[in-house]
């Protein structure tokens, strides 16, 4: 024990000698015209930098166009890579058809919902654990604490604020989105990367607002030249063309607010890219080890509804179906207790305590 307890101090003393020995940063653009910008910057002391050459190269293979630039970061040094894209649809579709990983993220879904005055889009990132971490308890808060001197985080700047995010942090008025990354490195959790944000078209708003203050003026001449003229005829003929493009003006407006104001609908069928993210062997042999401690489920009564069960991750999800393609509802916190109501495999079926009812994935879900 005496010798384990040294062994620990010196590499904790080695390890904070090395504080600051790495960075990853990830900072995506989205432009007021939809165009993205995305910059990833990678340095480290000079015993590191084989690794960082190693990352280097391989986003180049998968990108040829990213430009590549010397990085210095203090006594820090590497490189800063990055890329440009038209639209939204071309950076999603270029690194899910590369398989490229953004700032060490995997895309999960990008879903995009083209609207007259806006296009509305959902990124969904995650950020995998560590699922090799040990369960010493000394050799983790070391690890711990070395993880908490490397930098690793992922920006997003938005031409506007976003619908929904589960940033860290935000700042340049909730335009700026930052997610810090470098905890994920000693946990066992995945970490979603989340945010619903719109890409407006104001070209389009103001041909709308165009046409609608023309029709009232439209309204408005022929209202005032029918109370004018001298013959019924002519009086009817405008009053007729003076209320049609009246109510074309408030039609119109209706339309316009209910789009404007009505939340976009993201579904399967409006997903732009995905990657599937596959699971590895540890955690495969990690949800084996689970099953088994479980007793069989009785294949033709599956409810257990008086079973309470306790959700051991953050930001963990509440889907409509039993699939990872189904709606999300909701999120649950970690150490949330929720009762059972069924069981399928790799799938449970909870009810929150506010009612609401949905299914979390098994591995998730203590019970």
């Amino acid at each position: 024990m005496f010798i384990k307890r040294c062994c620990l101090c010196v590499l904790t003393a080695f390890c904070f000698l090395l504080s600051g020995c790495f960075s990853a940063t990830g900072n995506l653009t989205i432009n007021e015209d939809g165009s993205v910008h995305y910059e990833a910057t990678m340095a480290a002391v000079d015993f590191l930098k084989s690794a960082i050459e190693e990352q280097k190269n391989d986003l180049l293979s998968k990108n040829n166009s990213a430009k590549v630039e010397p990085y210095n970061d203090g006594n820090l040094s590497g490189y800063k890579i990055s890329a440009d894209y038209p639209s939204v649809d071309e950076y999603a579709m270029s690194i899910t058809s590369q398989n490229t990983k953004t700032a060490g993220m995997t895309v999960k879904e990008i879903h995009k919902v083209k609207g007259w005055f806006y296009d509305a889009y959902s990124f969904d990132f995650i950020m995998e654990g560590n699922k090799d971490t040990t369960n010493d308890p000394d050799t983790k808060a070391m690890a711990q604490a070395m993880a908490s001197q490397v930098k690793c985080s992922f920006t997003m700047n938005l031409p506007y604020p976003p619908d929904f995010h589960n940033a860290d942090q935000m700042s340049n008025g909730n335009k700026t989105l930052y997610w810090n990354l470098a905890p994920m490195l000693t946990s066992e959790a995945d970490k979603d990367i989340q945010v619903q944000f719109k890409v407006w078209h104001k070209s389009h708003l103001v041909i709308t607002v165009g046409i609608i203050v023309i029709l009232l003026l439209v309204a408005t001449i022929f209202g005032v030249m029918a109370l004018n003229a001298r013959y019924d005829s002519d009086k009817r003929t405008r009053g007729i063309i003076a209320g049609v493009a009246f109510i074309m003006a408030l039609v119109l407006v209706g339309m316009s607010l209910y789009m404007l104001f009505s939340a976009p609908k993201f579904s399967n069928k409006n997903v732009i890219a995905q990657t599937k993210v596959e699971q590895t062997q540890v955690e495969k042999n990690s949800s084996n080890k689970v099953a088994e401690q479980r007793p069989p489920v009785n294949a033709t009564k599956q409810t257990a509804s008086h079973n309470s069960g306790v959700i051991t991750a953050t930001e963990v999800r509440m889907r409509a179906n039993p699939s990872t393609n189904a709606n999300i509802l909701g999120y649950f916190d970690k150490g949330e207790t929720v009762e059972i109501i069924n069981v399928k495999p790799e799938w449970v079926q909870v009810k929150r305590a506010n009612g609401a009812v949905g299914w979390v994935s098994d591995k998730f879900c203590q019970y």
